[in-house]
């Protein structure tokens, strides 16, 4: 894939194992609906990605050392587990809907920059260990169908 891309949807596709190399100079990706991936490529060699999202995914966790330039994470409805200890720390939107395997949202005070923090769930909320609320937006909306 040429490094020209800037943004990738990978969706509804049978990928068990990533079948290229990330173009270097992508900047949004974002992973949706029947991937069976269970792992993420490694992405810390992408340092102008400033949004992730996965959405309706099989993803267990987020890969290790991600880039400092990611902005914005969006997981919603994946099978992501407890793997949010080590998130980019230029982070400023974080939203997680629908995740029932995140049963912990860490304490995230060493994100300086995180500004709104959305946890949308339906059926039972995290435990949420955060202090800093003074300077950030935390949103819970949790609905019991």
């Amino acid at each position: 894939m040429p490094d020209i891309v800037e943004v990738l949807f990978l969706s509804e596709n049978s990928f068990t194992k990533f079948p290229f190399p990330l173009p270097k100079n992508l900047k949004e990706l974002y992973f949706k609906g029947g991937i069976p991936l269970k792992k993420l490529p490694d992405l810390s060699h992408l340092k102008f990605l400033w949004s992730l999202d996965i959405i309706l995914s099989k993803v267990k966790f987020l890969p290790r050392n991600l880039p400092d330039s990611i902005k914005i994470i969006t997981i919603e409805r994946s099978d992501i587990k407890d793997s949010l200890k080590s998130l980019p720390s230029n982070l400023i939107l974080l939203n997680i809907e629908s995740c029932e395997n995140i049963k912990v949202i860490p304490d995230l005070t060493y994100l300086k920059h995180l500004k709104l923090l959305a946890l949308t769930y339906h059926r039972e909320s995290p435990t949420v260990i955060h202090k800093k609320t003074n300077e950030m937006s935390i949103d819970i909306d949790i609905r019991l169908d």
